[in-house]
């Protein structure tokens, strides 16, 4: 019964992308919504109004972020933070280095300008490079909620059961709910081959477990001058169009799980635009993670009442 009911979970994933090609509508073309203040505003409604599915015992989904150092995963976390703010945030540590500057693994709430907070948490880790430690033992770890908040990783040593905090018996709730791939639009085809390699083996591994994915494509605005110049017709420009269609076919991802962004970096003030793709990348994210968490919850529950049947019929 088990095998068959992972067999059917594994169907019920695969065919969520077929679903949220209808509940979405934010393709390249004539149907990418304009990225106004009203759009904005109404996005954001709309996050803040998203809750984990009933019955799932989950208050926060957990959006899991990786990929290479420098990608922009913690900028990406202090952009989707801002919308909601008023203001460009600066919570997670950003820098410029050869090594990845975030070393422990960081849950951020996403919190309304008013004081209340989101349902979700922005899980940042360490850029995936020769000395961050976050190698696929880590990565596994952190898919399954073993890793304890503020966990530092190094490349000398592995987390493991005897690591003080390791959560050895972790909940639906503890893990990763959607694994974003954060990577820089502007050097995808320098990533070196280990790296692709890793990046390969965790979507591998992710799927394995019933967790969607995503992409979150960085510095948009590197690939031509003039998208930098209006950001807000991204979705119409055919040089993102061929880096999409790039990223989607190396993982083997739906081009509309793929996001174009862009980064607060050397900005002094919010942006409409900015605020606009950080917010279609985060809605993409919870969408899917409810998706998979509805199905895995209706799995469960089928689960233990077949469970329940037999009990019942042994002891008849």
């Amino acid at each position: 019964m088990e095998a068959w009911l992972s067999r059917k979970w594994k169907c019920m994933l695969f065919s969520q992308i077929t679903l949220e090609n209808q509940r979405t509508r934010t393709e390249y073309g004539e149907k990418t919504p304009a990225l106004t203040d009203e759009y904005i505003s109404k996005l954001k409604e709309e996050l803040a109004s998203i809750t984990p599915p009933k019955g799932s015992g989950i208050t926060d989904f957990q959006l899991l972020l990786v990929g290479p150092v420098g990608a922009g995963k913690s900028s990406f976390i202090n952009t989707a933070m801002s919308p909601f703010a008023d203001r460009i945030m600066h919570k997670a540590a950003v820098g410029t280095s050869s090594q990845s500057v975030t070393r422990k693994y960081i849950t951020y709430p996403v919190r309304k300008s008013g004081g209340s907070c989101l349902n979700l948490r922005l899980c940042d880790t360490p850029g995936i490079g020769d000395h961050s430690g976050l190698d696929a033992l880590n990565i596994n770890f952190l898919l399954d909620g073993h890793v304890p908040s503020s966990f530092e990783f190094s490349c000398s040593r592995h987390i493991s059961a005897k690591t003080p905090g390791f959560v050895h018996r972790p909940s639906l709730a503890e893990e990763a709910h959607c694994v974003a791939i954060v990577l820089d639009s502007s050097t995808i085809n320098d990533l070196p081959a280990v790296t692709m390699t890793l990046l390969n083996d965790l979507k591998n591994l992710a799927l394995e477990k019933g967790i969607p994915l995503a992409i979150i494509m960085t510095k948009i605005d590197k690939l031509h001058e003039e998208i930098a110049e209006n950001l807000a017709d991204v979705f119409k420009r055919p040089e993102v169009k061929t880096a999409v269609d790039q990223v989607s076919e190396a993982f083997g991802i739906p081009p509309n799980h793929v996001f174009p962004v862009k980064n607060y970096h050397s900005e002094m003030e919010t942006e409409i635009a900015v605020h606009g793709l950080a917010l279609l990348a985060l809605r993409k994210m919870l969408f899917i993670a409810s998706d998979a968490l509805e199905e895995r919850t209706s799995a469960n529950e089928e689960r233990q009442g077949s469970t329940a049947d037999v009990t019942e019929s042994d002891t008849a």
